[in-house]
C-alpha cells in the first residue's frame, strides 16, 4: 500500500497541474515528513524506501507529463515539534509545494489547521482528527475506524454462536497516542452494538513500551 502512495500523489498533483502552472516546471517536489527513527520507525521507516522507489519508478516512466518527481524526505523521530519545524521549511519553498506527505497521525493532527491556512494539501495517515473536520488533509487509505469496522464484520461472519453460546467479545489493547486512540470513537462503539459485539475493555499503553 505504501508503495502506491506516490502514484496516488502523482494523480492528485496531475489534477492540479493545468491550473497551477503557466508552463511545465523543471521538477515536481513532493515533500515527506516521516519517522525514520523513534518509536514509530518499525512501521513507518519502510515507507521511506517505498516512497523513494516509487518516485524512481514514476520518473523512469517519464515522470508526470514529462516532468520528473523529486522526493524530499525529513525524519521527525516521533516528535511533533520537529514535524512542525520541517513543515515550516517546506512551506517557504519557492514555488510552494502543491502537496505534502505526512506519515504519523499526531503530526497530521498538529498540522491540519496550518495546512488549511497555507492552502497546501496533505496526504496523511487516516487518523480521524487529522482528516476531519474536512480541510486540506486527505487519507492515504481507509480510516482506522472503517478498518476496525471491517475487522468486526469478519468476527461476526466467522463467529460460531452455537459452539460459543454467547455474543462475540472484543478487548482493545492499544497505544496511548493519536494513532492508538483513533478507533476509540462513538461511531466504533455504536457499530459494535449494531453487530451485537461486546467491547468488554480497553487498555492503553505507551508507544515506547512495545
Amino acid at each position: 500500500m505504501r508503495y502506491l502512495s506516490i502514484l496516488i500523489t502523482g494523480i492528485f498533483v496531475l489534477c492540479f497541474f493545468g491550473s497551477s502552472f503557466a508552463g511545465k516546471p523543471k521538477e515536481i517536489v513532493l515533500p515527506l515528513i516521516i519517522d525514520i527513527s523513534g518509536p514509530y520507525a518499525p512501521i513507518t521507516a519502510p515507507a521511506y524506501a517505498g516512497f523513494a522507489d516509487a518516485a524512481e519508478y514514476v520518473n523512469k516512466q517519464g515522470g508526470i507529463k514529462g516532468v520528473p518527481v523529486k522526493p524530499i524526505i525529513r525524519d521527525c523521530g516521533g516528535r511533533v515539534n520537529v514535524a512542525i519545524s520541517h513543515y515550516m521549511e517546506f512551506r517557504e519553498m519557492k514555488p510552494k509545494p502543491l502537496i505534502i506527505m505526512i506519515s504519523v497521525s499526531a503530526e497530521g493532527e498538529a498540522l491540519r489547521e496550518r495546512l488549511a491556512e497555507d492552502g497546501i494539501a496533505a496526504m496523511c495517515v487516516p487518523g480521524g482528527t487529522a482528516i476531519y473536520p474536512v480541510a486540506y488533509t486527505f487519507a492515504l487509505y481507509p480510516l482506522y475506524q472503517d478498518m476496525f469496522g471491517g475487522f468486526m464484520d469478519w468476527v461476526v461472519e466467522n463467529w460460531n454462536h452455537e459452539k460459543m453460546g454467547r455474543r462475540p467479545r472484543i478487548g482493545i489493547l492499544t497505544w496511548d497516542t493519536t494513532f492508538g486512540r483513533a478507533i476509540l470513537t462513538p461511531e466504533v462503539y455504536d457499530y459494535a452494538k449494531k453487530k451485537n459485539i461486546d467491547i468488554v475493555d480497553k487498555v492503553m499503553f505507551s508507544v515506547r513500551d512495545l
